[in-house]
């Protein structure tokens, strides 16, 4: 929850969380921590002495505002809003489904948050937060790994009351989402009655620095293209920021609404899940320079084992032989549909 002002994607950082509530008059203090994605989404967890815990999601809104919504082991709910003191920190507030309000802080030490940690008026509006334009849905792309069911990141379909997945010569599916690691940004969806065809896994399982691949997506919703877009790139890291090795870096254009999407390599197997980029406006504010092609994709590794855990049957293996990139593009586009998600 700490970098938001400089990433979009999907790799994650945590800050502490302090929260105070103030429950049929008495005041009950909890503890935990906040993890925030590249996507700026996260999710939050805390607990109080009593052993009562709290977990659940927020979405940035603004720079440096957001909402979010926690569920409770004693049955309370809460949305709450929260704001930015900085890239690093910020306080929030919020109403219990009881009316019991709250007061909490990310990034700041106890001592630093008291004076945000009070349940004045200010600090706890019985209102709930207004929809922005921000939260009534949005659309990423997913692609098909055979038996109806679709992959696509966990940022994409997070909080959706409804997902379709629309394809331009196939129509509108209905959807539902069946697995969902926010961790791992991870989100499987099923379909009935997918006509075409499906991505098959790298058979070896291996990614080499230098090695071209591509991606197929719906960048803006499909506003650039109805039928989606391929794009091409090399792997330019083989770990995330943070050397985090979840993820792979990759020089492949992405752009809002290839979230999701697939990349192969020049066989057409699936070697990762396009999960984000760098935020090149606000690393330029910082560093005085544009950063060029910085994105992000998933490691098939994450997605096997979150397919497994979730008793779902994995991609076939497959290795076959090179693919010309008009091949590859066919492939990626019969298999990838824009996924819409409705709040």
């Amino acid at each position: 929850m700490t970098t938001f002002a400089l990433l979009t994607g999907a790799c994650s950082v945590s800050a502490p969380v302090h929260s105070i509530s103030r429950i049929e008059g008495n005041i009950v203090r909890f503890e935990g921590m906040a993890v925030g994605y590249m996507d700026r989404t996260g999710t939050i967890e805390m607990q109080n002495k009593d052993g009562v815990t709290c977990a659940g999601g927020f979405r940035y809104t603004g720079s440096r505002t957001g909402i979010g919504h926690l569920t409770c082991s004693n049955g309370e709910e809460a949305e709450i809003q929260f704001n930015g003191l900085s890239s690093v920190s910020g306080y929030g507030y919020g109403t219990s489904s009881s009316g019991y309000p709250i007061a909490f802080t990310y990034g700041l030490s106890e001592e630093e948050g008291k004076r945000y940690l009070r349940l004045d008026r200010d600090f706890a509006s019985k209102k709930k937060p207004k929809k922005t334009e921000e939260d009534k849905g949005g659309t990423g792309s997913g692609f098909s790994i055979g038996g109806d069911v679709f992959v696509t990141n966990a940022h994409v379909v997070n909080g959706c009351v409804t997902v379709t997945l629309g394809h331009s010569q196939h129509g509108v599916f209905d959807g539902d989402v069946v697995a969902l690691d926010r961790a791992n940004d991870l989100a499987a969806i099923r379909i009935k009655g997918w006509p075409d065809s499906s991505l098959s896994l790298n058979a070896e399982n291996e990614v080499r620095l230098g090695m071209r691949v591509a991606t197929f997506g719906y960048p803006y919703g499909g506003a650039i293209a109805s039928t989606g877009t391929l794009s091409t790139g090399d792997i330019n890291a083989l770990s995330g920021l943070g050397d985090d090795s979840r993820f792979l870096q990759i020089s492949a254009p992405v752009q809002p609404g290839n979230s999701g999407g697939p990349l192969v390599n020049s066989r057409g197997e699936l070697v990762g899940i396009v999960t984000g980029k760098l935020n090149a406006i606000r690393i330029a504010e910082i560093t005085g320079d544009i950063p060029q092609n910085v994105n992000f994709a998933i490691k098939t590794n994450s997605l096997r084992t979150f397919l497994t855990s979730n008793g779902i049957d994995l991609p076939k293996d497959k290795s076959g032989s090179e693919m010309e990139m008009p091949a590859i593009a066919e492939l990626l586009s019969r298999s990838t549909a824009k996924v819409t998600c409705v709040p």
